[in-house]
C-alpha cells in the first residue's frame, strides 16, 4: 500500500478569530475514498467555522467545503449517534461558546469523536476529502 502525504492548514472564517488546531489525518478506510481530517481547536469548534484548503506542490490553494465547518445546531432524522452521543451534541450546543475550553462536555465530546466520525461530524470538527488520491502529495 502506498503511502500518502499531507500536510494539512485549517482556516479559521475570519483573520481574526484563527488559531491553532491539533490536525489527526487518516484514510479512510470503510469506504476506501480519500481521507479524514478530524481537528481540535482550543474550544472544540470555531463558532464561524473552518474552511479546508488543498494544493499540490505548484498550484494554487483550492478551497475544499462549499461553506464553513460549523456544528450542527440540530441531528437530522435517522441520524447514527446512539443515546450518549446524542445527549453529548445537545449539551454541545446548548454550552455557551465561551465555556468550552473548561468545559468537561468538550472533553467528552472529543473522546467520542475519536471513534465516532459521525459524532465528529456533527460537532463541527470534521472534513472527508473523498478527492484525496492514493500516490499523490498534497498540501490541505
Amino acid at each position: 500500500m502506498k503511502k500518502i502525504l499531507y500536510i494539512v492548514i485549517l482556516f479559521a472564517q475570519t483573520a481574526k478569530a484563527q488559531g491553532e488546531a491539533e490536525l489527526f489525518v487518516t484514510n479512510d478506510f470503510a469506504s476506501g475514498e480519500g481521507i479524514q481530517l478530524k481537528w481540535i481547536y482550543e474550544y472544540l469548534y470555531h463558532p464561524e467555522g473552518f474552511n479546508v484548503y488543498r494544493s499540490s506542490e505548484s498550484a494554487s490553494w483550492t478551497k475544499l467545503n462549499t461553506t464553513p465547518i460549523v456544528p450542527r445546531k440540530s441531528l437530522p432524522d435517522g441520524h447514527g449517534l446512539n443515546k450518549e452521543e446524542a445527549d453529548l451534541h445537545a449539551a454541545l450546543i446548548a454550552s455557551p461558546y465561551e465555556d468550552l475550553k473548561v468545559s468537561i462536555i468538550r472533553a467528552f465530546v472529543l473522546i467520542k469523536s475519536i471513534y465516532s466520525n459521525e459524532m465528529a461530524g456533527y460537532s463541527g470538527i470534521m472534513y472527508h476529502d473523498k478527492t484525496a488520491q492514493k500516490g499523490h502529495k498534497i498540501y490541505v
